[in-house]
């Protein structure tokens, strides 16, 4: 048993040091404070109107783009995510960021 738990965790560690495929930027989303919505924090409202609340990933900040952008409301941006389980905020999904970037107003 005991050799089995030393193993589970040297795999969940190691797939977090593994190099991974850089997920592209592909759903459009406006950064807006959550405040309003019973949550804390900055969030996304999605174009089809459905609010996400972002989550640390769980390999640290190193792997983070959460960590690494500065976010402020108002701000149209790409993100790429994963939904998680649970969520601190009622009808907001908490998510997974796995890439973040500027909109290109261009595109619009």
């Amino acid at each position: 048993m005991r050799i089995l738990i030393i193993l589970v965790l040297a795999l969940t560690i190691a797939s977090c040091h593994r190099e991974h495929v850089k997920p592209a930027c592909n759903t459009p989303a406006t950064i807006i404070d959550l405040s309003s919505n019973g949550c804390e924090g900055l969030g996304f409202k999605l174009s089809d109107g459905s609010l996400l609340t972002p989550v640390h990933s769980f390999c640290g900040f190193g792997d983070d783009p959460i960590a690494k952008f500065e976010m402020t409301a108002g701000q149209e941006v790409i993100i790429s995510y994963d939904i998680v389980s649970g969520s601190p905020c009622g009808n907001i999904r908490a998510a997974a960021i796995k890439c973040i970037a500027l909109a290109d107003p261009d595109e619009k």
